[in-house]
């Protein structure tokens, strides 16, 4: 007989089992996470992409122990990252249109970046929490520190890995085929202006950034063979004036980053800089209006609290509001791919 009258509900078929075994996966999703950013900023895939299909192999490529090689490739294994089949591990699919150095739509430095910059700083989630606050980058006065030149590097190319994909999507909307001249408000390496100048052969382009990230933009608008049409302007979006004469300003993986006043600022600006007629456009994750989906704006607003001073997803009726105060009018939003939205407006 029990010694007490509470007594646990019966453990019955599979319904409670599942939900207690959704609470263990999402408890220790963070193993899975780790080992995959790990492996992404190791170059696992690139090397297997490349013949390092066996334990050993990987684990001298990689310049880590073969114990370990053979955890991390059958961690992903588990993740159907990698396929395992005699000693050899395959790339999956996905793996190999995502994952490898070289391929088309590479991610990997996105990864590898999170793994780099971002994951330690989360490990402090909850003291962003208590404060309010970022726990990134943080300097003696409280304010964010400027990130280092090799930083400024390794973000512009984990940001190429998003900027691929959107570009792409980007360039197949109809509202840019008539643009001529782009502005770039923060372009960073000029991935996406130099995607929509591939889709778009009458199209010009500037990217307006740090002079760090200016230098960069340049070198790779001439690796791709555009520097005559794509240009680099060294200034600050929220001190400087816009350069004058663009029929359109775009804002990529931007205003996220940023509060609610200085979006609404860099919206203003760009008003009154664009020409008669022109557009702007935003491209960033929407949120609902309930603010908790879809799930990746959500989850990123977690991130923002750790990185951004006052950076959050916004939903489209945020953007509207912003759009139409600044004199903004045809406001509109389509899909792109994934979370990616693009929401833009003319200038009438």
């Amino acid at each position: 007989m029990p010694t007490s009258s509470r007594q646990l509900p019966p453990l019955h078929g599979l319904e409670r089992g599942a939900g207690a075994e959704k609470l263990l996966r999402l408890g220790a999703a963070y193993w899975g996470s780790k080992a995959f950013l790990t492996a992404c900023r190791l170059g696992l895939f690139t090397a297997a992409g490349r013949g390092a299909t066996s334990v050993e192999e990987a684990a001298s490529a990689l310049a880590i122990s073969p114990r370990g090689a053979k955890v991390l490739m059958d961690g992903m294994a588990a993740l159907g990252l990698l396929h395992e089949d005699g000693g050899r591990y395959a790339l999956s699919p996905l793996s190999s249109e995502f994952l490898v150095e070289g391929a088309p739509y590479y991610m990997g430095d996105f990864f590898a970046a999170l793994d780099a910059m971002f994951y330690e700083p989360f490990v402090e989630f909850e003291r962003a929490l208590r404060e309010g606050s970022p726990v990134w980058s943080r300097g003696a006065g409280g304010g964010h520190r400027p990130i280092s030149g090799d930083d400024v590097e390794l973000f512009a190319k984990a940001m190429d890995g998003l900027g691929r994909l959107t570009a792409r999507a980007l360039a197949q909307r109809p509202e840019l085929s008539q643009c001529r001249r782009l502005l770039d408000v923060g372009g960073g390496s000029g991935v996406m202006s130099t995607g929509l100048l591939r889709g778009n052969p009458g199209l010009e382009a500037v990217v307006l950034d740090r002079p760090a990230v200016c230098q960069l933009a340049s070198r790779r608008a001439a690796q791709a063979g555009l520097s005559d049409r794509l240009k680099a302007v060294e200034g600050d979006i929220f001190l400087d004036d816009y350069p004058p004469g663009h029929d359109v300003h775009l804002y990529a993986n931007m205003l996220h980053n940023f509060a609610r006043d200085e979006c609404a600022a860099l919206l203003a600006k760009s008003f009154r800089a664009l020409l008669p007629k022109g557009r702007i456009v935003v491209v960033d994750y929407l949120l609902g209006e309930d603010a908790a989906s879809p799930e990746f704006p959500a989850m990123f607003n977690l991130f923002a609290l750790v990185v951004t001073d006052g950076g959050a997803s916004r939903s489209f009726e945020e953007y509207r509001g912003w759009l139409e105060g600044a004199g903004f009018r045809r406001v509109g939003k389509e899909p792109l791919w994934g979370p990616y939205w693009m929401v833009s407006a003319v200038k009438e």
